[in-house]
């Protein structure tokens, strides 16, 4: 028996699956090489970010990094923590979004490659 069947609303109806893809990106955090894999929504999240704060992406998290460095020391799992920032901005997105340009072509390139 289908969702739509039962009265239920589907969820997932017009979802894009596409933004639970992993990605792996290889970027230099404060003078070392690392890979980073993320779910593209985070990414997308991140360059929305950057957009907003005139950074690069891989400045974005760098700068995440060094605040996260001297605020609370070493994270076990930085990725964890790159998720729940990308998140809690977006939550609290209305003086996020206020910010952002209505299409940065950063964001617009990226975008195309997800």
């Amino acid at each position: 028996m289908e969702w739509k069947e039962m009265g239920e609303t589907c969820i997932l109806e017009n979802f894009d699956m596409a933004l639970v893809a992993p990605k792996s990106k290889s970027i230099r955090i404060n003078g070392k090489g690392t890979c980073i894999r993320l779910e593209n929504i985070y990414w997308i999240l991140l360059q929305r970010m950057a957009c907003v704060y005139g950074v690069s992406v891989n400045r974005l998290i760098a700068t995440l990094d060094k605040e996260v460095q001297f605020s609370v020391g070493e994270v076990s799992n930085f990725t964890s923590l790159l998720r729940a920032i990308a998140v809690t901005e977006s939550l609290s997105g209305e003086a996020l979004l206020q910010r952002a340009p209505t299409l940065c072509t950063r964001q617009a390139r990226f975008a195309e490659e997800v």
